[in-house]
């Protein structure tokens, strides 16, 4: 059976206007700044999330998931297989059947605006009422905290909490998921600490 790439959120980079074809989405800084786990992303897989992005607003339907058709459209397949860029972007990207796929791109440019921003806020709202509060701006829910404190013991995952809380509080930081956002900067942490440690040995020698 065909497999098809979504992206989720579509109707995010979606400019809402329904009148004529689209030929610009919407393309946020914190692409680039500000949102974590989209920072820990190389060039490579960045650039093939707004061409999907893109693909999939312009024909409202999936993207084909074909080597054939990426080709086509600039994937450079021999350079970085697409299964590697699926496993590093699935916080964005969703693999489906097309039989799975209720047309979200076509829903997006007939849908009302103002009934989509309602839509969103009622999501938003249940999604923290779910959560539980940790300090002052942190919401993770009951399961989420669990797996915190059995990935770093009490005190670590309570200094993470506490560096996004501070973080949030005074940098205005807005993250769709705080649990993801504390994996994502100990991942870029950790890495940074392995280049340091990498450094070090080098000058060693």
């Amino acid at each position: 059976m065909p497999k098809y790439i979504h992206v989720k959120n579509l109707e995010k980079y979606h400019p809402k206007y329904k009148d004529r074809n689209l030929v610009w989405c919407k393309v946020y800084f914190t692409m680039i700044d500000g949102d974590p786990e989209f920072e820990m992303i190389d060039e490579i897989d960045k650039w093939r999330f707004l061409a999907f992005v893109i693909l999939e607003l312009k024909s409202k339907k999936p993207i084909p998931l074909d080597n054939v058709y990426l080709s086509r459209k600039g994937f450079d397949l021999k350079k970085r297989p697409i299964s590697k860029t699926i496993e590093v972007l699935h916080e964005f990207i969703e693999v489906r059947n097309i039989m799975l796929h209720n047309n979200e791109a076509t829903k997006i440019s007939t849908e009302n605006p103002v009934t989509h921003i309602r839509e969103e806020k009622r999501r938003i709202d249940k999604n923290i009422v779910d959560k539980e509060k940790y300090l002052d701006f942190v919401f993770l829910t009951k399961n989420e905290h669990e797996k915190l404190i059995n990935k770093f013991g009490d005190v670590i995952a309570n200094e993470w909490i506490g560096t996004l809380n501070e973080g949030i509080g005074s940098k205005g930081y807005k993250y769709d998921s705080h649990y993801h956002t504390i994996l994502a900067w100990y991942r870029k942490k950790e890495k940074e600490d392995k280049k340091e440690t990498d450094d070090k040995d080098e000058r060693v020698w």
